[in-house]
């Protein structure tokens, strides 16, 4: 995220285009679509000549919008641009992302648990494979943010808000590990000081959109942009040789 920020920064950061969308495009061309990815190449050999990942083109925006229309890619859009947004503020408020890092890290170390029992709770629902899984996860995550837009801050206030907006194979044990979870991370972040003013609740549920569902994305959805990419990687080209303007 440090690095989609300073690409963000030095090709997009001109008033014109929003801020939280556009790291999500540059997260997408650099991260989820480009399927020749290596952590150990250089920036340059990753997402410089062919790929040009810092450059957006109409046709990507409208590949990257499909990808992140159908419902659950809907909650993920959502949640990233609340995680974007909660970086920001982390920043603007003086931290630095080596607290961000930390702060992060220490939140996955101790989620596992209380994610193995939502899953526990999905699989004696009959809810096991990864699309039916990032499809619940999507419904669980609205209902929950829906909660917090109504003011609803005790946990049976918040449990009972997210029953009433669920269908009844999901409510009860599902939404209420769902909600354990959440807690879990909800408690780290306001135990660990940093938190304080600076991330909002919503974050929580972010954070398990990058750490589980990314790992879900159904492969259909994926499909469909690696169909589009070579096509779209030679309208980038046009437009860093100058052929044609940058939307």
């Amino acid at each position: 995220m440090k690095y989609i920020r300073s690409v963000y920064d030095n090709e997009y950061n001109d008033g014109n285009h929003d801020e939280s969308i556009y790291i999500l495009y540059l997260y997408t061309s650099h991260y989820i679509e480009n399927i020749n990815y290596d952590k150990s190449f250089s920036d340059e050999k990753n997402f410089g000549h062919p790929v040009y990942a810092n450059i957006i083109s109409q046709n990507d925006i409208d590949a990257y919008e499909q990808f992140y229309k159908a419902q659950a890619g809907v909650a993920i859009y959502k949640a990233f641009r609340t995680y974007t947004s909660g970086i920001k503020n982390f920043i603007e408020n003086g931290a630095n992302y080596t607290l961000m890092n930390e702060l992060l890290g220490s939140i996955k170390e101790n989620m596992d648990d209380e994610y193995s029992k939502y899953i526990t709770a999905l699989d004696a629902a009959g809810i096991t494979n990864s699309t039916d899984i990032l499809a619940t996860s999507a419904k669980m995550y609205n209902a929950f943010t829906g909660a917090l837009d109504n003011g609803k801050t005790k946990e049976e206030e918040i449990i009972d808000y997210m029953n009433s907006q669920l269908e009844p194979g999901l409510q009860g044990m599902i939404s209420s590990t769902y909600f354990g979870f959440v807690k879990n991370i909800l408690d780290k972040l306001s135990g660990s000081g940093a938190a304080t003013g600076l991330f909002s609740s919503v974050l929580s549920g972010v954070v398990y959109y990058f750490d589980t569902l990314a790992n879900v994305i159904p492969t259909l959805s994926l499909a469909g942009l690696y169909y589009s990419y070579q096509m779209r990687k030679a309208e980038r080209l046009g437009i860093y040789y100058g052929l044609k303007p940058r939307p």
